[in-house]
């Protein structure tokens, strides 16, 4: 762009996007320029504004701000080559994490004036990039190195540059705005893909993303869970199959992890190594790449770390001694509340084991997973819940030599006070199930009810036809699988649900009895 500098372009850039005033402090943070270099752009860029009928206004204690109308600016965006306002890379924290990216993933070293080339920024801008970039990478257990005439270049293991990838496409990194969704209906969306002006470093961490989208391994994850028995958690199926399309990707490049001897003869013992190794050359073919049993080793880890939706069969708890232990924590928390019958609540003990056994893998191997238990809606803490699941988990420290994160201790305190709350008798005396799907879905879900709240109260069951506001004004609660008309549930305490009774639906109900059941 003939007359302005790449700094006074930046600049310029961040005040056509920016809807009030910018101090120039604001600017020589975002920018990471000193208050002068801004100051002195600001007198440039005004001068090239006035040939295009434009002005910087300018007001004391407040910042600067770009007077130009929607056309001008318009104007302007093309000028500088910005397609969109949204996509063009201009500040740091946008530059840094394709940074990251580019320098993780890359086979060798990257010279000064190649990350120039590829940024689009100036010298001094790649140099204060790069030190953000190193001080998330030595949060990864990884190291920026560099040396002069040679370039720069991550140092560290397979195994956590491998971890750190899967980290920052799930946006786990200090950069605020993340520039990648993952989900199960698209795969992976990187924001930046659209924008034919971008710097050239967007086209090559998009062609990095490409190969590590995990739309195109989840098919592996549903053979996995085939060949185990059981089902992973939504969530935990999509960060499974993140992982494998990384693995996949490394692999093409030759890349391989390296395990101790003692940990991948361990692994090699379980039962799930058949099912893992099988899963693993068909997606070595895949990516023609070489298949090592440190790679088998690697998968069986994330496999036996990732959060399911109900027990397996042939589960670890009995390999690892889970099942007794598990049965001393619920003794436990009979005691602690005094209610005999939470000894044997079976929906507590699936919980705690499905909770407990992928934390102790996660914790034992040093795994990085991402939160995937929801957590409910703001409310005052259960001091005695949360005691009470401290205790535990130093127990299972105990048994085991791991102690349970605090994300998991949280967790475990939600399902103790989930469980106090299906053992206890509650006000709930009448509840009115809607369910228009025929009798045997409706006995169906009663029975799924029932043994989920077994001291709930009494279940009426009524089609939707037959409803009545008879019906409605003697329930406690309703609990249906339709969206009943606003003019018959008015103020009642409804909660819809699936006619499977899902994990979610448990959890309102839950929520409910919490809030109510005491009135």
């Amino acid at each position: 762009m003939e007359g302005l500098t790449i700094r006074q372009r930046n600049l310029l850039q961040f005040l056509l996007e920016a809807e009030q005033p910018v101090s120039t402090a604001e600017l020589a943070a975002e920018l990471r320029l000193t208050p002068r270099q801004v100051s002195y752009g600001l007198k440039q860029i005004e001068s090239w504004l006035a040939e295009q009928g434009c002005r910087l206004s300018a007001k004391p204690g407040i910042g600067v701000m770009l007077e130009a109308s929607a056309g001008q600016r318009q104007a302007l965006r093309k000028a500088l080559g910005m397609s969109s306002p949204s996509r063009y890379v201009h500040t740091a924290d946008q530059r840094q994490p394709l940074l990251a990216l580019l320098l993780l993933t890359a086979n060798e070293p990257f010279i000064l004036q190649q990350l120039q080339q590829l940024t689009d920024v100036s010298r001094s801008t790649v140099l204060a990039d790069l030190e953000g970039v190193e001080a998330w990478l030595q949060s990864q257990h990884l190291g920026l190195a560099r040396r002069r005439n040679y370039g720069f270049w991550v140092e560290g293991s397979e195994f956590h540059r491998r971890q750190a990838l899967a980290a920052w496409v799930w946006g786990h990194t200090p950069w605020p705005n993340t520039m990648v969704r993952v989900s199960h209906q698209e795969g992976l969306t990187f924001e930046l893909s659209a924008d034919p002006e971008a710097p050239p470093i967007v086209g090559h961490v998009q062609a990095v993303l490409r190969r590590c989208d995990p739309a195109h391994t989840l098919r592996y994850v549903a053979e996995l869970e085939a060949g185990l028995g059981g089902r992973f958690s939504d969530d935990g199926a999509l960060f499974l199959a993140l992982i494998l399309a990384i693995q996949g990707y490394r692999l093409s490049a030759r890349h391989y992890v390296s395990l101790a001897a003692e940990s991948l003869e361990r692994l090699r013992q379980m039962p799930i190594w058949p099912v893992v190794e099988k899963t693993g050359r068909r997606l070595a073919w895949t990516v023609a790449g070489e298949w090592r049993s440190e790679e088998s080793g690697y998968l069986a880890m994330y496999v036996l770390a990732t959060p399911r939706n109900e027990r397996w069969p042939g589960d670890l708890e009995t390999h690892l001694a889970f099942d007794s232990l598990v049965s001393q924590l619920m003794q436990r928390v009979a005691g602690a509340y005094g209610l005999s019958g939470l000894a044997h609540d079976s929906t507590l003990r699936d919980g705690l084991l499905l909770h407990l056994i992928p934390a102790y893998f996660r914790r034992h191997f040093d795994l990085w997973l991402p939160p995937m238990t929801p957590t409910p809606g703001p409310r005052a803490p259960r001091t005695t819940e949360h005691r009470l699941a401290y205790e535990l988990a130093l127990e299972v420290h105990n048994h085991t030599g791991v102690m349970i994160p605090a994300d998991e201790i949280e967790n475990i305190a939600m399902l103790l006070e989930a469980a106090y709350i299906r053992e206890r008798p509650t006000a709930a005396r009448q509840i009115l199930v809607v369910c228009p799907s025929g009798m045997a879905t409706a006995q169906l879900l009663v029975a799924r009810l029932k043994a989920r709240f077994p001291h709930m109260g009494a279940f009426v069951v009524r089609s939707l036809r037959h409803l009545s506001p008879y019906d409605l004004d003697n329930a406690d609660l309703v609990i249906t699988t339709v969206t009943l008309p606003e003019s018959l549930v008015g103020q009642r305490d409804v909660i819809q649900v699936h006619p499977w009774l899902l994990s979610e639906d448990i959890h309102r109900i839950t929520q409910w009895l919490h809030t109510h059941g005491q009135k």
